[in-house]
């Protein structure tokens, strides 16, 4: 078979589904009930929560009618003798259901002889929820270090920087020289030299009976 009818025929089975599709699931999510000369067809139908069922009659006279009395009634006037103001044949009659719960009905004409249920079932939720944890940022100093351990922590600083004012009051007193007295040290020390030299002279002329002085 030639390539191109292998193609056609693709196109249309999708085409096909498309279409076919919401039909198929109208008649899945359609809830109708048939009414017959004695029964409802099916005798029990389930309906999501919010759902709509619809009755249709298909021949003699009935009606649709809660067990409760309250809840629903097709025919709120019908009745046995004479046969009035009951469902005819190709009449139809609906209910919504808001709530989940289970009602039993009949037929006013046939009474317990033709019942139905309808299932009404809740519809499921899932609900996600999330809690959001604070978040804390605490700002380092990037001077500092800190090391974690189990129960303590320990923190280096850093070393202060001296000052020259810090560096010459740390010397020993000893230590501080004078500019002006470092000047006069030299002319003290040949002072002193050339006092104790004539001295010493002066004392051996003397022993000598030589007074250099007049």
């Amino acid at each position: 078979m030639h390539p191109t009818v292998y193609r056609l025929a693709g196109v249309a089975l999708v085409v096909g589904t498309i279409l076919v599709a919401p039909f198929s699931a109208r008649a899945q999510d359609a809830s109708s009930v048939e009414i017959h000369d004695n029964y409802f067809s099916p005798a029990e139908i389930h309906v999501p929560e919010g759902g709509t069922v619809t009755w249709t009659n298909l021949g003699g006279s009935h009606s649709v009618t809660s067990d409760d009395g309250v809840s629903f009634d097709s025919s709120p006037n019908c009745s046995t003798l004479p046969l009035a103001q009951c469902m005819v044949d190709g009449e139809t009659f609906q209910q919504q259901f808001r709530v989940p719960e289970t009602i039993t009905y009949h037929c006013r004409i046939h009474g317990s002889a033709m019942v139905g249920t309808v299932v009404v079932d809740p519809v499921t939720t899932t609900t996600t929820s999330t809690t959001l944890q604070p978040t804390t940022t605490t700002a380092e100093d990037p001077s500092s270090t800190t090391i974690a351990s189990d129960q303590s922590t320990f923190v280096t600083q850093p070393l202060p920087s001296p000052s020259p004012t810090s560096r010459v009051a740390a010397l020993p007193k000893s230590i501080i020289r004078n500019r002006q007295t470092d000047e006069l040290r030299p002319w003290v020390i040949a002072d002193v030299v050339i006092a104790g030299t004539t001295t010493l002279v002066g004392i051996a002329l003397v022993r000598r009976g030589r007074v250099p002085f007049g």
